[in-house]
């Protein structure tokens, strides 16, 4: 396989090196781990939000049938044929509003569903009863590529679109690119944010995230429903296409107006310092373990509390802080 991919000093994806000297600096995306709202537009025909959030929905299930891949591809010049390829292209430009030039050949969005507990047993990488319940934590990336030569390609920007309210929360490590020093290193910092129907997540993709079922309510048996978005900029992750044509009769047509309208304010995040060992866990990251105390009390505060978002940034001192080592239990 060849391939010529130009990587800046992140690690992220850039365009071919130009000769021509640039007038202005280059906007950039805002790769802050953070939450916003977003508002299910009621004002398109006689849809309500209701209805919109419904379709919405239903249509999700329709993308987890077993003839169909896990994700889909929408170029950024490409117009959505679907209400869910409008819902991708939406967030897609919410986040790059602030980006003048972009190759359309080359950047685009990555989007799928999310399930759980999963609607097709098929769809789960793994049997085991975590992934049944929670998504295991990994790092977003150019799965093709990574299994052909063993790189990792990240897009710019992972996202999570809560469509319930229900399940376990998504959990993002900062600082948690996946390199040889991973198993040298504590991770001090992490943002917790669970499920809120209509509440959108986006963060670095680099970071390792997922959602540990040990995190949420274990009487909770509805279902956890997520739209999930990647922004890619200036590469197409292999093998990835676009929703089959075959299948757009069963899915919702596209809207006159946008499916939602972002509000630009952050939702509130509740920061806490894990100053005691309170509840130990063990989650499996492939070969290795992630080892971490977690403040569970204030987890269930928070998630309890309805003037709140939700969200929670987990600060960890030098002495307690998450590990990621080989052990026994992998």
């Amino acid at each position: 396989m060849e391939l010529t991919l130009n990587i800046d000093e992140s690690g992220r994806t850039a365009p071919p090196p130009s000769d021509l000297p640039i007038e202005n600096p280059p906007l950039v995306l805002d790769y802050t781990t953070k939450t916003t709202d977003l508002i299910f537009d009621h004002s398109s025909n006689n849809n309500n939000a209701s209805d919109i959030h419904n379709m919405l929905i239903q249509n999700c299930k329709e993308t987890t049938g077993e003839d169909l891949p896990l994700t889909f591809w929408l170029a950024a010049n490409d117009d959505p044929r679907c209400l869910l390829e409008q819902l991708a292209k939406d967030i897609f430009m919410y986040h790059v509003k602030s980006i003048k030039e972009i190759d359309p050949d080359t950047s685009g969005c990555e989007w799928w569903v999310q399930l759980r507990p999963s609607l097709n047993r098929n769809r789960i990488n793994s049997d085991a009863k975590e992934a049944q319940r929670g998504i295991e934590f990994h790092w977003d990336k150019d799965e093709t590529l990574r299994d052909a030569t063993g790189v990792f390609v990240h897009p710019h920007l992972s996202t999570v679109t809560y469509l319930t309210s229900n399940g376990a929360p998504t959990m993002v490590f900062d600082d948690s690119t996946p390199d040889e020093e991973l198993l040298n290193r504590g991770m001090s910092r992490a943002f917790v944010s669970w499920p809120l129907c209509g509440k959108h997540l986006s963060f670095d993709g680099r970071f390792l995230h997922g959602a540990p079922s040990d995190l949420s309510n274990d009487c909770d048996t509805s279902i956890r429903c997520t739209f999930l978005v990647n922004i890619w900029l200036h590469h197409k992750p292999l093998g990835v296409q676009p929703f089959p044509k075959a299948f757009l009769s069963k899915m919702t047509k596209i809207q006159t107006t946008p499916v939602v309208i972002p509000r630009s304010s952050a939702c509130v995040t509740r920061k806490v310092i894990v100053e005691n060992t309170l509840h130990r866990f063990t989650w499996k990251l492939g070969p290795v373990s992630i080892h971490a105390t977690i403040p569970m009390k204030e987890i269930q505060e928070e998630r309890q509390s309805k003037a709140n978002s939700g969200n929670i940034e987990i600060c960890w001192p030098v002495d307690n802080m998450v590990t990621v080592r080989v052990d026994d239990s992998c």
